[in-house]
């Protein structure tokens, strides 16, 4: 018996007992041994949750007569994991009377008529709709022996147990409730390596699988198909158009449409290469998750060993790159290019998919749903390349009347737009929705519910028919079916189903569960839902099976299906801020008390930021227990993300305290982990302290050889990004040396040399940075397209300070011209190659062609980058030195202004950056006649600057013979 597919990353455990005895050996399980399984569980990537509808509740409750219903209907939810616990009582027998109250019950399980006939009891009815009338292999039953029970030969409870001993399930004999609690974890453990085997953590890529595959399942059990749409999709992915835009108003059911598109093309077409990605998923509002999904499939697609970016600015400027790698880009394919595979190279694939993708151009059909949830400025849709292979068939969808609609039109992409359900389909669904639950519409009502125009939304017409089905019998469907249709739209709908579902439930159980998910982050187990809101399991059993048309499953974790319910519940239980913020403080507090691991890491900092509790997240920070969760590639940008809650000096005192705490034991990578994040989150004292901190430990206890490599490429990356070349050279001359005798030519020896190269180019050693980098292009078919392309730039930028004018210019146009037929016009490497190129041509004279370029590129990097960037920075740098020779001093002086706040905000007011804009300043006013202005800009400037450089570097010997200038006019005027 195969588990369902909704619940493939969850073990739930239906438990059946009587419910006057047995009460021991259920507190044992529930308290010793199911946390013991759970532990293991999550070991293997896998939520568990225990099912015991007699827990927590009082005997009458446990007859009520919808209790059969909620019993059948969890054992379905958990099929097909269940356990029967046997003891001295055979249990409560409903009989026919009772189970003739429900009859959708009898209709949905038509056996219970002849065993309620029978006067079976309900633990009996349970073990058979369990594992008994289907055989099933992951049933186990349980018979407590020793009492007087045990030793019956006739009556109900022994004709039970003879049946279960020949129904084929192991059947187990106890004594004490600690044997049974042995015998159940045994049993379990069993179930787990057959079906779950040990692992290792799953993968960030089975992680975004698990997400996008529980998110389109949930949209699929809902969409009807429309033929038409599926033949237009077709023909799009056979063809080597533009790419596809699928768009319509919100409640058409476009992200059940794209769904439906790759999961009925894979059906069809088994080997082919399709990926998903619904925005909205997991946190859904980044471009950044996007492109780092489909470089990871692309990447085990093909068996590639190139790394994907863990930097968001790097990731953008790849993402290109790696399309090219499953199209025929002739950029990428050939001899030499970065990953690529030529035939002509006489070279077998390292893969065999990467050689199809090369030669007969495998397509990858890549569908992203809902752009329009995308936050801040990734709707204007720079991050998305102009530019797509062939090979590459991209569908997007979007409403109308959005931002991203708004640009990808500017394209002139194909579009597809969804249209409204047609009064005939209405009827149609309407009519086949309620015969499969046995339910009827007069012709009357069902025109009514077909003809009313808010039906043309298959959101709205299909929550009223669901709410019809479960909850019809409560008052004439007539009634009924008017009151929703007067709803305005599917948010009034959504307050009406919230106000049902506390009539049913009670109003305290709908608030406490809806405003749990409400603010959780990726949703939340039903353990977890208990433990929050204290409510017992068949209360929560039963508004969990109430409410599972509108919830959907990631991994175990229950969240919403669509938004407007979101916004319901905002609207009614959280419409105050403060609301909101005491909610997501609820989950702060709960999460801050579980075991360390990814559940805490990914809700317990997110609920504190959340709640705006800057003291609660900066305390569950300062544990290093939680900071070693950020410590990786996939987490630590997370982390320096959580730090701008936090003053510059409270984010001081964070890395003080955590340091402070770890120079306890002798875990050198964990300290490493520390500085590595305070220098890339730009706090370089903390970095520089912790380092220090390092080397003075490392002379009592001496480095291995991979620590004390990574130890000095840290502290290499810390004093170049410092500018304090001086110091950084001769680290990065080291490094370079170890790398070359132990690895030769490698992805790492090109990095150590062009981090040198780097070095020596800060420090004006232009021949010996010329000299590296051009080493370290002659094998770049190590390394990716893209970090050829940052090698030219060096190689350029170096060729222009040695004041070779022409040469530079050609090597900028150049390598502008294969970024944008690689990456597109627009593209981040892109707008980098367009500031270089108008800096060179400022050297050669050309003003108004780099002003040109410069003015078109600025605006673009500060609405993708952001005004505090290093890019916006250095294009400030070139035009207001434009404008300066150009003796557009007043503008000139405007732009230099506001280059040094940009500066002095990114990178301090000691930056060699912001220095120099000082001192560009001071230019402007020298040649505007006012020395006085002038001249101190120029001293105070030039000190620290002299302490970064040297007396010897090139800028700081034309400056000082500006200063002696300006102080001999000066000198002399006065």
């Amino acid at each position: 018996m195969q588990r369902r597919e909704n619940s493939m990353n969850e073990l739930r455990l239906f438990v059946s007992s009587t419910f006057r005895d047995l009460m021991p050996e259920r507190e044992h399980l529930v308290k010793k041994v199911f946390p013991r399984i759970r532990k293991e569980c999550r070991a293997r990537g896998v939520e568990f949750t225990e099912i015991d509808l007699r827990w927590g509740i009082t005997e009458e409750e446990s007859r009520s007569g919808r209790t059969i219903r909620i019993c059948l209907e969890e054992i379905d939810r958990c099929r097909p994991y269940f356990i029967g616990i046997i003891g001295t009582r055979y249990g409560w027998i409903p009989g026919i009377t009772e189970i003739e109250k429900d009859e959708e019950m009898l209709e949905e399980f038509p056996w219970l008529r002849d065993y309620a006939a029978g006067e079976k009891s309900i633990i009996e009815m349970e073990f058979a709709h369990g594992a008994v009338l289907q055989k099933n292999d992951s049933a186990f039953f349980y018979e407590q022996y020793g009492t007087d029970a045990t030793n019956a030969t006739d009556g109900p409870l022994s004709d039970l147990k003879n049946s279960l001993q020949s129904s084929g399930s192991p059947y187990r004999r106890f004594a004490a409730p600690d044997e049974l609690g042995e015998l159940v974890f045994q049993d379990i453990l069993t179930i787990l390596d057959r079906d779950f085997p040990i692992r290792k953590d799953l993968t960030p890529l089975e992680h975004e699988r698990i997400e996008h595959e529980a998110y389109a399942l949930n949209r699929r059990q809902s969409y009807v198909a429309n033929p038409a749409y599926y033949d237009a999709f077709a023909k799009h992915v056979e063809s080597d158009g533009a790419p596809l835009i699928i768009w319509g108003k919100s409640g058409l059911g476009k992200s059940a449409l794209m769904a439906y598109l790759a999961h009925e093309y894979q059906l069809r077409n088994p080997d082919a290469f399709v990926v998903q990605h619904f925005i909205g998923a997991a946190e859904g509002s980044d471009p950044e998750d996007v492109m780092r999904q489909i470089m990871m499939e692309i990447k085990e697609r093909y068996g590639l060993s190139d790394a994907i970016p863990s930097d968001d600015n790097a990731l953008r400027e790849e993402f290109p790159v790696w399309l090219a790698k499953v199209g025929r880009n002739p950029l990428l394919f050939k001899e030499g290019a970065g990953g690529g595979y030529s035939p002509a190279a006489g070279q077998p694939p390292p893969n065999p998919r990467l050689g199809k993708a090369g030669e007969s151009g495998e397509k990858l059909v890549l569908l992203i749903d809902a752009l329009n949830q995308l936050t801040d400025i990734a709707p204007e849709m720079h991050w998305l390349p102009e530019f797509f292979p062939a090979n590459v068939r991209l569908i997007v969808s979007t409403t109308e009347d959005s931002l991203p609609l708004e640009q990808l039109r500017k394209r002139n992409w194909q579009e597809l737009e969804l249209q409204p359900l047609t009064e005939t389909q209405r009827e149609s669904i309407a009519r086949e929705f309620l015969n499969r639950y046995s339910k009827v519409l007069d012709s009357g009502d069902l025109h009514t519910l077909s003809a009313n125009p808010k039906s043309s939304s298959p959101l709205f017409l299909r929550t009223v028919l669901e709410e019809l089905r479960i909850f019809g019998h409560h008052r004439s469907l007539h009634d009924e079916l008017e009151d929703y249709l007067s709803s305005a739209d599917e948010r009034e709908l959504f307050q009406k189903v919230l106000a049902r579902m506390e009539r049913d439930h009670g109003a305290e159980a709908v608030r406490d569960v809806m405003t749990a998910i409400w603010a959780s982050r990726h949703g939340l187990s039903e353990v977890e839902l208990m433990e929050i809101t204290g409510m017992s399991r068949m209360a929560l059993s039963e508004l969990m099976i109430a409410m599972e048309y509108h919830l959907m499953q990631r991994e175990g974790f229950h969240t919403f299906f669509h938004n407007y319910l979101r916004e319901a519940i905002q609207l009614r239980y959280l419409p105050a801020e403060q609301d909101q913020k005491a909610a997501h403080a609820r989950l702060g507090t709960y999460f801050s008390t579980q075991d360390y691991g990814h559940r805490r890491r990914d809700e317990e900092p997110w609920q504190w930021s959340a709640a705006g509790d800057t003291d609660s997240l900066w305390k569950s920070f300062a544990d290093p227990g939680m900071f070693m969760l950020f410590a990786n590639e996939d987490q630590r940008y997370h982390f320096i993300a959580y730090l701008q809650s936090f003053e510059r000096e409270r984010s001081f005192a964070l890395f003080a305290s955590l340091h402070k705490a770890m120079q306890r034991d002798d875990e050198y990578d964990r300290r490493r982990w520390l500085a590595q994040i305070a220098r890339e989150g730009a706090f370089f004292d903390a970095a520089s302290e912790i380092l220090t901190a390092i080397a003075e430990a490392a002379l009592h206890t001496p480095l291995d050889d991979k620590t004390s490599l990574d130890f000095k490429r840290e502290q290499a990356q810390l004093y170049a990004e410092k500018q304090e070349y001086k110091l950084a050279l001769p680290l990065c001359e080291e490094i370079v040396s170890i790398i070359d005798a132990k690895q030769g030519r490698s992805a790492e020896l090109f990095d150590a040399l062009l981090d040198l190269s780097t070095v020596m180019h800060g420090l004006g050693d232009y021949a010996g940075a010329e000299r590296f980098i051009r080493r370290a292009i002659e094998f770049s078919e190590v390394i990716s397209e893209s970090r050829r392309i940052d090698a030219m730039l060096n190689l350029a930028a170096i060729v222009l300070a040695q004041g070779k004018h022409d040469e530079a210019v050609r090597l900028f146009e150049q390598t502008l011209e294969l970024s944008n037929k690689l990456l597109g016009k627009m593209h981040p490497a892109s707008l980098h190659c367009s500031i270089n190129l108008g800096a060179a041509l400022i050297f050669a004279g050309r003003f108004a062609d780099a002003l040109k370029i410069l003015e078109v590129a600025l605006p673009t990097i500060r609405n993708t980058l952001g005004d505090k960037h290093a890019w916006y920075i250095a294009c400030l740098t070139s035009i207001g030195r434009i404008l300066t020779e150009t003796g557009e001093y007043d503008r000139a002086e405007r732009t230099i202004l506001e280059l040094i706040d940009k500066s002095t905000l990114s990178q301090g007011a000691e930056s060699e950056n912001t220095l120099r804009s000082r001192i560009s300043l001071g230019h402007v006013y020298r040649l505007k006649g006012d020395l006085q202005k002038a001249l101190p800009l120029f001293e105070t400037s030039l000190p620290p600057l002299v302490d970064r450089l040297g007396m010897d570097h090139p800028y700081i010997i034309r400056t000082k013979e500006r200063i002696a200038e300006m102080s001999s006019a000066f000198y002399e005027k006065t």
